[in-house]
């Protein structure tokens, strides 16, 4: 996947550019991701650019690579914004992570966090780096399908889709 803006901003990401209020659940992303910017921000990430929305139980292994110097750049989202929210998240810790020149090391998950005050309130909960023969692993797969049966998380996203004016149906 690619992304290139003439001006503005530019978002990237494996599953969505930019979930506005939506909601990721259950998912995954693999391959690689390039970002380009006529002067532009890039917003870069293995499951989204920036991540404005719910995202629950979800993993990537992407190879991140941005020709801009940005630090919104993360093995699972370039950002969360002030309404986001993620949670039981895992990203390949190994990926390779480019910003302009320069190689993100150790990789990160997610580049920026901005608090908000609003539904999600830019809340980072359990993001997991780990190596790709971890999530190669049957045990990890356990772990996913574990989170996926966990009523209490699908309660949790609900409420928070609610207060967003959304619900699952």
């Amino acid at each position: 996947r690619s992304c290139e803006s003439r001006d503005g901003y530019a978002y990237a990401g494996g599953i969505s550019a930019l979930p506005n209020r939506a909601l990721i659940i259950n998912n995954y992303a693999l391959g690689s991701i390039k970002g380009k910017g006529n002067g532009a921000r890039i917003q870069i990430g293995g499951i989204s650019g920036m991540n404005a929305g719910i995202t629950i139980n979800n993993y990537a292994s992407v190879e991140l690579v941005s020709a801009n110097t940005t630090v919104d750049i993360g093995g699972f989202s370039g950002r969360v914004s002030g309404i986001g929210y993620v949670e039981r998240a895992y990203y390949n810790s190994e990926a390779k992570q480019i910003s302009g020149s320069l190689e993100i090391l150790p990789a990160k998950g997610v580049g920026t966090v901005v608090s908000g005050t609003n539904y999600g309130k830019g809340i980072v909960v359990d993001l997991e780096g780990k190596s790709l023969s971890d999530l190669n692993r049957p045990e990890f797969a356990e772990t996913l399908n574990a989170n996926k049966a966990d009523a209490e998380i699908i309660k949790k996203a609900g409420s928070l889709l609610e207060e967003l004016g959304s619900g699952i149906p």
